[in-house]
């Protein structure tokens, strides 16, 4: 008798309470909307984007226009910038050049010259035929086939200060553009390092017509790093578009494209990219392979017939 008692006189407090806090809401209309707010999200908050800890911003998949090529497959975006990036914030892909400047049309240069890949010692190579150089060559060798008067940047400038490097291809792109005023596209080829859980070199490979080819990455700056780069989205339109186009000749050739905080030297020209073909664990004949696919897509582009 004595417990029901006692359970009785605390559902009796119980009742009293839930009655004042009513009470409180009714008399306060802006607590009782701040409770609400508080306990159920409007779906437009839910909705809204947040970055991560990391600092970056959802993946966002971008259909770019497709009105002259059809059927071209959506663009995974892997946005690491730390900015907010929406599809309908970047212009259309302006990707074919001004054929009538009279010179060199486009540059290709290696931050990074001394990358190589399976089979070298280290992965690195100062020898030219076996490193990144190569690929250079081989894509350089290609635009200039199909009518696009290409130039090629070899220095090693990386050998001995890696981390310097990018300053210093900055004064030596900047030296050529003086030089030929003509050059409307920077392309940095690199290859890309990635490790398994025991520490070693992971290839990276897709199946383009019974060939192993190794994959490619677009990497694409931005100003989140807080240096100037005013053109960065459009330079990231038009590495969309072309990653599109690759993917559509190439089924599964590409990885996600790749936006960062870092500018990459990309404020030079407003078709600049890095291209990172394949990784340290491919072979340098898989990257070749890979290169003569991306070539032929971005002459396609820079012709104005993609």
């Amino acid at each position: 008798m004595q417990t029901k008692f006692r359970l009785s006189v605390r559902w009796l407090c119980f009742a009293v309470l839930l009655a004042a806090v009513v009470v409180r809401l009714a008399a306060q209309p802006g607590l009782r909307a701040h409770l609400v707010s508080v306990a159920a999200p409007t779906q437009a908050a839910e909705d809204a984007p947040e970055p991560a800890q990391d600092g970056s911003w959802p993946t966002l998949c971008y259909e770019p226009p497709s009105h002259d090529a059809p059927d071209l497959p959506a663009v995974t975006i892997d946005n690491r910038s730390g900015l907010p990036l929406e599809p309908d914030a970047l212009p259309e892909a302006a990707l074919a050049l001004d054929r009538a400047q009279e010179g060199p049309l486009v540059l290709i240069i290696h931050t990074h010259a001394t990358e190589a890949y399976a089979g070298s010692p280290d992965f690195h190579s100062t020898d030219p035929e076996k490193s990144v150089v190569r690929v250079g060559q081989a894509i350089a060798d290609a635009l200039n086939a199909r009518g696009i008067p290409a130039v090629h940047e070899t220095s090693l400038i990386d050998l001995g200060n890696y981390n310097d490097a990018y300053p210093r291809m900055a004064g030596l792109a900047e030296d050529w553009l003086a030089r030929y005023p003509s050059i409307q596209m920077v392309l940095d080829v690199h290859r890309d390092s990635l490790e398994t859980d025991d520490g070693a070199q992971l290839a990276l490979r897709a199946d383009v017509d019974g060939e192993a080819c190794a994959k490619l990455l677009l990497v694409m700056g931005s100003n989140g790093s807080g240096l100037e780069h005013p053109g960065w989205r459009q330079n990231l339109a038009n590495a969309a578009r072309l990653q599109a186009l690759c993917e559509q000749r190439a089924p599964g050739l590409m990885r996600d494209l790749l936006l960062r905080a870092s500018r990459y030297n990309q404020h030079l020209t407003p078709r600049s990219m890095l291209l990172e073909v394949g990784t340290a664990g491919n072979s340098l004949e898989e990257a070749l392979r890979s290169a003569d696919i991306f070539s032929q897509v971005l002459a396609d582009c820079l012709l104005g017939k993609a």
